[in-house]
This record gives C-alpha cells, sequence and structure tokens, in this order.
C-alpha cells in the first residue's frame, strides 16, 4: 500500500512539473516596444519571463541582433552576439555589437537558461535606429513657398488690424497649404520608413491614407534652434506595385 502511495506521489508530483510553463514576454528596447527612433547611443535592451514554477531564476542569456529577419530568424547573428552569459540580468543589457547604421531596421531575440538548466527562446522583436547626423538628411529638401505673400503671414495679434474688435472670433480661414508629389514603386517593398519633420504642423499622408497617429506634429519647438521630426514606418502604404501620390500640408508658422 505504501508502495503504491509512493508511486502515485512521484506522478502527480512529476505530472505537476510537465504542466509548468515558462515564456519570455515583453521585449524592450530602450525601455518601448519597437521603437523607430533609436540615436547612436548603445541600445539597451529588457525582458521578463511568464512563469507558473515556484523559485524560477535566470542563471544565465544570449542575446543576439542582425539586420535581415531571415538570418535571426534561423538564429544568426551578423550584427551581435552576445554569446552565453552567466548572469541573472534581464534589464538595461547594453548592446557591444558593431556599430549601427542610421535610418536602418535591426531584429534582435533572447535565449535564457534557467536555475534548472531548461533554455527558453523568445519571440523576434525589432529596433529601428534614427538619423544620426546632418549628414543623414542630405539627400532631403524643404518644401514649400520660396516667398510667402505678406497676407498670408502669421503676426501678433496687436499688430493686426481690427485686433481691439476681433474678440474671440477670427476674420478669416487659415490658409493651409498642399504639397502633393507622385512617384511610381517599381517593384515589391519589404520596408519603407519616411523620416518628416515641418515648421509648424503638418498632416503626411500617402494614397489618401494618414500616415502615423500623430496630431499636430512636429512637437512644437524654437524652429531657429531645433526642430523635432518624426518617423513613420509607411510599409503597409506602399506594399502595391503601383503609382503613388504623396500630400503634404502643414499651418503657416
Amino acid at each position: 500500500m505504501s508502495r503504491l502511495l509512493l508511486v502515485i506521489f512521484f506522478t502527480v508530483f512529476f505530472s505537476a512539473l510537465n504542466s509548468q510553463t515558462t515564456e519570455i514576454a515583453n521585449l524592450l528596447c530602450n525601455n518601448s516596444r519597437h521603437p523607430s527612433n533609436i540615436d547612436n547611443n548603445p541600445p539597451r535592451f529588457s525582458w521578463q519571463f511568464n512563469t507558473s514554477r515556484k523559485g524560477f531564476m535566470q542563471s544565465a542569456f544570449r542575446l543576439i541582433v542582425s539586420d535581415t529577419y531571415p538570418s535571426i530568424k534561423d538564429g544568426r547573428a551578423n550584427t551581435w552576439n552576445s554569446g552565453k552569459i552567466t548572469s541573472d540580468q534581464s534589464i538595461n543589457v547594453a548592446y557591444r555589437g558593431r556599430n549601427l547604421l542610421a535610418g536602418n531596421t535591426y531584429y534582435w531575440s533572447v535565449t535564457a537558461w534557467d536555475n534548472l538548466g531548461k533554455i527558453h527562446k523568445s519571440y523576434i522583436d525589432s529596433f529601428t535606429t534614427a538619423l544620426f547626423d546632418k549628414k543623414d538628411w542630405s539627400n532631403a529638401q524643404w518644401i514649400g513657398y520660396e516667398e510667402l505673400p505678406d497676407s498670408m503671414r502669421v503676426v501678433p495679434g496687436v499688430h493686426a488690424p481690427h485686433a481691439k474688435q476681433l474678440g474671440n472670433k477670427a476674420i478669416k480661414r487659415a490658409i493651409v497649404p498642399l504639397f502633393r508629389k507622385e512617384f511610381r514603386t517599381k517593384k515589391p517593398i519589404s520596408k519603407a520608413t519616411a523620416y518628416v519633420t515641418g515648421l509648424g504642423q503638418y498632416e503626411f499622408m500617402l494614397n489618401g491614407q494618414k500616415a502615423g497617429n500623430s496630431f499636430l506634429a512636429p512637437a512644437w519647438t524654437f524652429y531657429d534652434k531645433r526642430v523635432q521630426y518624426n518617423v513613420l514606418d509607411v510599409t503597409s502604404l506602399l506594399s502595391v506595385v503601383t503609382r503613388v501620390w504623396m500630400r503634404f500640408s502643414r499651418d503657416i508658422s
């Protein structure tokens, strides 16, 4: 009878062990999910564990980074392979690979070993680098009026005619310029990123669809000192080989 109870106990015990699950989750790069504005400082990676096992601890990890999805999917790293590092660190692990290129998308994943020696592999995540230097904008050009008529300039209200009689009503609707350009995509596009800025608020559209979810972009600054820009993933708007029309509108500032 005692031997039978012992067999039943071990059966239940091992069944409980087998039912315990652990997965790597919440992959973050610079505390963000697949960020698109990583500057030229070494990025830092973090991850968490979803586990049902009590006493779980990470004993080691291996982090790999690649500039192509197929290579990272096959477990190959052509940008950085940390190798197996004995450590329980899973927060702000600094990148120590080769120099990252501006405006490029990188893919990464992590493999972790727990305190029982079991191996756990994460899903694949990505991050995109920003434009680091002025030379990265060398092919970009400002678009707009060569000379803005006085009638369209915004001036302080104290100098405006009828300023005292205005109250809270506008004399006329503000004029918002619209810039439009057409081009053709000659072959299927695997990845397309737009880097956009404007001296004033803008709305960027491709084929009639707004790119991004920002409102009143970019954030306001003193334009004579600093201008911010937005990074927009427009791959889905250019995924078909066709003629494309691009619209860019902004307020006069």
